[in-house]
């Protein structure tokens, strides 16, 4: 690339790189909203969404069906135990009486007259005395067997006093035992129920039996023991109870429990949220923050060596990008062989800007004054061509070479290089009268009014791509076009221009613009043996 020889004025300083970030400090530095923003997410998330709701939901249901399964399975097997206690002391009760009671003591109570013997009144004082002993005990009894298999008579019946069932049988009284089968096997053991028997006109109860025999073993009558079913049934109760206690404690147990377990999961959760949406909404400094000695600490660790390595990549790229194009340090950065050797042919627009008589005007400043100034008019200029989709590849001093169409494709590169270009002009004109206005302006030392500029425009092919050495590398536009655009710029100060575009970058151009163009003529030009059409805008 040829550029027309520029007076020796000092070329501007690079812009100065932008100050270290702070190291960030352990909590997150999010603002109100962004916490407020990360923390309606959660609150907007359904019951059932909420992660840490469905992990203690899928844990607690599992616990609790273990837990109802004990408390089932304690109290089917407590009140079992109880049940078994109550038969074993039926049993015990009922084989002590028969053993207490001499076969001749029954021998002759067959009848309701028989009631009045002595015989009947020592078995019911026995009676009496075992019930007070026996409080669960409702009625004792001795029955006779007859000459029918499983028809009995009573000998005796003592019934406790205050239990709401039948009266007491009368001696002599048959019962019908042929379809109660413990009873019927009490002729060779003892016996107790296994359950409670049907309810008949003595009620619901729970019976044992024992035989009453003879010195050669035979037998000659039975003792019965009974207990209400209401017994067994208060006894399952308080098994009940005690299990629904225990399980009630357990479930409360688990609740605080799962409690503990969802808080710890939830907190480190909106924390990672919190510091996510921060960085998702551009805040790089954000940390998570978690010092946790389990999971969520190492993948808060993760998170915040994530985030600095984001921001010392955005702190890379944003001054990376104030050296050269933003589009240039996107194109570096985001691959892998931006910095690659080389270049691509690619038709574009090339864009030459130079200010008329900076060598007079940077007599009358010193090198500082003329860095600010030139810094101050540059940023002006640059707005315009980012604003247009342009990418500046250089600053020469006073001047500027930007390009459209590369490194990213522009579509209507043409178009937009020269709006920007006018674009250019008018922002000069804002730039010329704000320094006026503030008695700043360098080119008054002069007698100038105002600052003026040339800008050619031409749309060509070039090579666009990384040019340099192995140790220093620039991104670089090469090419025939970008010479004309210089020359082109050069020519306005023949014709009396500000702004020349030839006649590669006219024929691309939509009617409406063209007509807004004037028709200048062909020109020769240096380095060029053909003559160059240009148009003035």
């Amino acid at each position: 690339m040829s550029l027309p020889a520029k007076s020796l004025s000092p070329e501007p300083s690079a812009p100065p790189a932008p100050a270290p970030t702070p190291a960030p400090s352990s909590v997150a530095p999010t603002s109100i909203d962004e916490k407020a923003a990360a923390r309606s997410e959660v609150l907007h998330l359904r019951l059932w969404q909420k992660f840490h709701i469905r992990l203690s939901a899928i844990y607690g249901t599992a616990v609790l069906v273990v837990l109802l399964g004990m408390a089932g399975a304690f109290y089917s097997e407590g009140a079992t135990m109880a049940v078994r206690g109550v038969q074993g002391r039926l049993l015990g009760t009922v084989v002590a009486l028969a053993r207490g009671i001499e076969p001749a003591l029954v021998e002759h109570l067959n009848t309701e007259v028989d009631e009045k013997r002595n015989e009947h009144e020592r078995l019911m004082r026995r009676f009496k005395s075992i019930a007070r002993v026996e409080p669960d005990v409702v009625s004792l009894y001795v029955l006779k067997p007859t000459d029918q298999p499983g028809i009995y008579r009573f000998a005796a019946d003592f019934v406790a006093p205050g239990r709401k069932i039948a009266p007491a049988a009368k001696v002599g009284q048959l019962y019908d035992g042929r379809q109660n089968s413990t009873l019927l096997a009490a002729m060779e053991n003892a016996t107790v129920e296994s359950e409670v028997s049907a309810k008949d006109k003595w009620g619901e109860t729970l019976s044992a039996y024992s035989p009453i025999r003879l010195q050669g073993g035979k037998v000659v009558a039975l003792v019965g023991v009974d207990t209400e079913a209401a017994v067994i049934s208060e006894i399952k109760l308080h098994v009940l109870n005690i299990s629904l206690l225990l399980f009630g404690l357990a479930t409360l147990l688990l609740g605080g429990a799962a409690w503990l377990v969802a808080r710890n999961v939830r907190e480190p959760l909106t924390q990672i949220m919190v510091a996510t949406s921060a960085i998702a909404s551009g805040n790089l400094e954000t940390r998570a923050g978690l010092h946790r000695k389990d999971e969520f600490g190492i993948l808060g660790n993760h998170f915040d060596d994530m985030a600095k390595g984001l921001q010392e990549r955005e702190m890379i790229r944003s001054t990376f990008g104030r050296y050269v194009s933003e589009d240039v340090a996107k194109r570096i950065l985001s691959s892998k062989d931006g910095a690659k050797m080389g270049g691509e042919v690619r038709e574009v627009t090339v864009l030459f800007s130079d200010l008329r008589k900076y060598s007079t005007i940077s007599e009358t400043l010193s090198p500082t004054e003329t860095v600010e100034f030139l810094n101050e008019y540059l940023t002006v200029m640059n707005a315009e061509i980012d604003k247009h989709g342009g990418c500046i590849i250089e600053f020469l001093g006073d001047a500027i070479l930007a390009v459209f169409g590369a490194p990213s494709e522009l579509e209507g590169h043409p178009e937009k290089a020269l709006r920007c270009a006018i674009a250019m002009r008018a922002a000069l004109a804002v730039f010329n009268a704000r320094m006026n206005a503030e008695n700043r302006a360098p080119w008054q030392k002069k007698g100038m009014e105002s600052l003026g500029q040339r800008i050619g425009i031409h749309t060509g092919q070039v090579v666009a791509g990384n040019l340099g050495s192995k140790v220093r590398v620039k991104y670089a536009v090469i090419g025939d076009a970008v010479n004309v655009a210089s020359r082109c710029e050069g020519l306005n100060k023949e014709l009396g221009t500000e702004i020349l575009c030839t006649l590669g970058t006219y024929e691309r151009l939509p009617e409406d613009l063209k007509g807004k163009l004037t028709d200048r003529g062909a020109h020769p030009v240096k380095g060029r043996a053909q003559l160059v059409t240009v148009f003035s805008a």
